[in-house]
């Protein structure tokens, strides 16, 4: 029997966090740490490095990066709009792209900008920035469910057909 068991504390640093494998004989494993979205090892192993050679890798830095690749992903939506729009085909593999390119952006921007105020803020306000980060999320998403509302469109009634009823 093998049971999965969350060990530590919840800390945004990873150092706490972690999960144990807890045998049929009680005796623990290895810590094992949860996969953290920040942690990527593309960024931390080959892009990170590869600017440090250029300038000092700070997190308003990786932030402001972040927008600039945000924006990039844009483009590549709005590209992908505008030959629709001209009536040619596009494969999926470019809104894929955007996709990626988006989440990366959202690695930059969110995770070290939470990780940042976290840092930064005195101990006793840890918990009023948590609060704040997830209260900014949740205006955004808030927002992003009224417009998508506002641009719903009711289909006409003729549009819209049945089938014979049974019976």
């Amino acid at each position: 029997m093998v049971r999965l068991d969350l060990a530590g504390d919840l800390g945004f640093d990873g150092q706490e966090s972690g999960l144990r494998l807890h045998a049929a004989t009680g005796a623990d494993s290895d810590r094992q740490r949860p996969a953290d979205p920040g942690d990527d090892p593309d960024l931390h192993y080959g892009i990170y490095p590869l600017v440090g050679r250029f300038c000092k890798v700070t997190p308003l830095r990786k932030m402001s990066a972040g927008f600039f690749v945000a924006a990039s992903s844009f483009l590549i939506v709005g590209w992908i709009e505008a030959r629709i729009q001209h009536g040619l085909r596009v494969s999926v593999w470019w809104q894929i792209l955007a996709y990626v390119v988006l989440s990366a952006a959202e690695v930059l921007v969110s995770i070290t900008g939470l990780e940042f105020s976290y840092k930064q803020a005195p101990l006793r306000m840890k918990s009023l920035i948590m609060a704040l980060f997830l209260l900014a999320v949740s205006l955004g998403n808030a927002m992003t469910a009224s417009v998508n509302n506002l641009m719903v469109r009711d289909l006409p009634g003729s549009s819209v057909s049945t089938g014979p009823r049974p019976g």
